[in-house]
């Protein structure tokens, strides 16, 4: 779709002004795509100026009768012509509080007097029956624990319809994320990522519900989103829901098919619902949704907000994803990319597989942050290193105790970097942050004993590295180090060799020296104790085995 197609078609859902404003937040759809709202109260007796009767419905176009109904054995309303329904709110409630007010409904405290118990009700003006009808009907049907329950739907004398709910004291997501009061920024502080993702989880929760009764949201936002003083979590405002199936018992649900024109969010809505392509809808929607919560419980931006609502939702239609930075772990920047992805084919297959990657995550917390500490450990060790190898004014200046000092924390450092790391791959062998992480700090371990003229510790770390699943630039300089110490180990061992052959030479003359005064000695001083052929030959003898001795061990050189 063109531009130009794509400006005409929104041009009818809103005016040029608006198109220019910064409403991107809020949700649209066109008056007609939900018209065919229905009732669910069989025809009533309304009063008027000329006493006739009148059926009470939600729209000319479609109504559903009296054989309409949920199940088999649950109607919707008695099958009776002559029923009227009464509803007195003295009668019904006390203590009746108005705690809300907007262009769409009113909504109530009380005190339901025959249960005798809290409610919330709500009650539709003219403008919002269409939508809120829905949305009610929806949210009734889809009985679970992570969606407002209804209590009742109940319609007065005069045609007003009532919505009896379950009371959540709390805040919305969007709130929490963003607070703007000092008691939504005390509530804010106490969550943290795990905790805003377990609350995804339990979104997942009832969405997947939704889906498994064949009904689609289309509008899932941090808005639309209670987070409960007690943990409770629950998806609000089904009103643009839509039913991917033609199951006649949701026949009063807009048909996905029957979607023309655009609907939803535009800072969080996905190509398809931007362009109004109705057959394009699926499951895939709310994964892209999804997708866009998830961004904004990382990055506390909505996935798309552009100067106006115009630039917005051509950002939609080209399904242009977000900016993401390297401060948010990779696996949940992936979870999100894909979820978000223009393509819905390259979505999630469901919003299980959505919810699976999540846990998974979750479950491998643990392996994350300790890989992250190991890492902020490995950049401190680097950063240590770098300053000692270039400050040669330290090195000239300072005591050797107090380098040698530094020389064991610096060891110390390197050795906690490198064990943190191998902890957080044993707990999770699919960590590649800590997998990656290992390998380096080994290495640059290996660097610093081998500069350290420590060969043994040096060559100790690279047998380590060996069965790591090292990258061809690792092992590059893997084995450029072994090079280094291959030479170095032959010039040590030349000098070895050398060493030890001068210090044979030295031995071996010392000890014909030994003889040669021993055999002065003996001459000089006992001349005839001892023969002096024995004499001779025994120094022969001593000259011969320390001239064997010292050929000997050349060759062992």
């Amino acid at each position: 779709m063109d531009d130009a197609t794509f400006k005409s078609l929104w041009e009818k859902i809103v005016d040029r002004e608006s198109l220019q404003g910064d409403k991107v937040n809020d949700t649209y759809k066109t008056q007609d795509t939900f018209s065919h709202n229905v009732t669910i109260f069989p025809e009533q007796k309304t009063k008027t100026s000329n006493n006739s009767d009148t059926k009470q419905t939600f729209s000319e176009s479609q109504t559903i009768t009296p054989r309409d109904t949920f199940s088999k054995e649950t109607t919707i309303a008695q099958d009776s012509q002559e029923q009227e329904i009464h509803i007195n709110a003295q009668n019904t409630y006390r203590d009746i509080k108005e705690t809300n007010r907007d262009d769409m409904n009113v909504v109530y405290e009380a005190w339901q007097k025959k249960l005798k118990r809290k409610v919330t009700v709500k009650k539709m003006l003219p403008s919002s029956k269409n939508k809120s009808f829905v949305g009610a009907m929806v949210a009734a049907y889809l009985e679970h624990p992570n969606i407002v329950p209804i209590h009742n739907i109940e319609q007065s004398e005069t045609g007003k319809i009532f919505l009896t709910m379950k009371p959540v004291k709390g805040y919305s997501l969007n709130e929490l994320l963003h607070p703007q009061t000092k008691k939504q920024e005390q509530e804010s502080q106490k969550y943290e990522l795990s905790s805003y993702l377990k609350m995804l989880l339990k979104i997942c929760n009832a969405v997947n519900y939704a889906h498994s009764n064949g009904i689609v949201n289309c509008d899932l936002k941090p808005q639309n989103i209670i987070v409960g003083v007690y943990g409770e979590v629950l998806v609000k405002n089904w009103d643009i829901a839509v039913s991917v199936d033609n199951d006649q018992k949701k026949a009063y649900i807009t048909c996905k098919d029957s979607i023309c024109k655009p609907m939803g969010t535009p800072s969080y809505m996905p190509p398809e619902l931007v362009e109004g392509r109705g057959k394009d809808i699926s499951y895939a929607t709310d994964v892209y949704l999804l997708g866009g919560i998830l961004y904004e419980i990382l990055y506390r931006n909505p996935p798309r907000k552009n100067k106006d609502l115009w630039h917005t939702l051509l950002e939609a239609k080209r399904g242009q994803l977000p900016s993401f930075d390297s401060e948010v772990p990779d696996d949940l920047i992936n979870i999100c990319k894909r979820a978000m992805a223009k393509n819905a084919k390259s979505r999630h297959a469901n919003v299980a597989e959505f919810q699976n990657e999540l846990e998974d995550f979750l479950s491998n917390q643990e392996s994350i942050v300790i890989s992250n500490q190991a890492t902020i450990q490995l950049e401190k060790c680097l950063k240590c290193l770098e300053n000692s190898n270039h400050n040669a004014a330290y090195i000239k200046n300072t005591p050797k105790k107090e380098i040698e000092k530094s020389k064991i924390q610096l060891n110390d450092m390197f050795l906690e970097s490198i064990f943190s790391f191998k902890n957080a791959r044993e707990i999770w062998q699919g960590n590649i942050k800590a997998i990656q992480g290992e390998i380096k700090s080994r290495l640059e371990y290996a660097t610093l004993a081998f500069q350290n003229e420590d060969i043994n510790l040096a060559l100790s770390q690279i047998e380590k590295l060996e069965v790591l699943d090292t990258t061809p630039v690792d092992e590059e300089k893997i084995n450029e180090l072994r090079i280094k110490i291959k030479d170095r180990s032959s010039v040590y061992s030349e000098v070895k060799r050398h060493t030890k052959g001068i210090s044979t030479v030295i031995f071996s003359t010392i000890i014909l020296c030994v003889f040669l005064v021993a055999f002065i000695l003996v001459l000089v001083f006992l001349p005839n104790w001892i023969p002096p052929h024995i004499i001779f030959l025994s120094t022969f003898l001593a000259l011969v085995i320390t001239l064997v001795w010292n050929a000997i061990k050349s060759n062992e050189r």
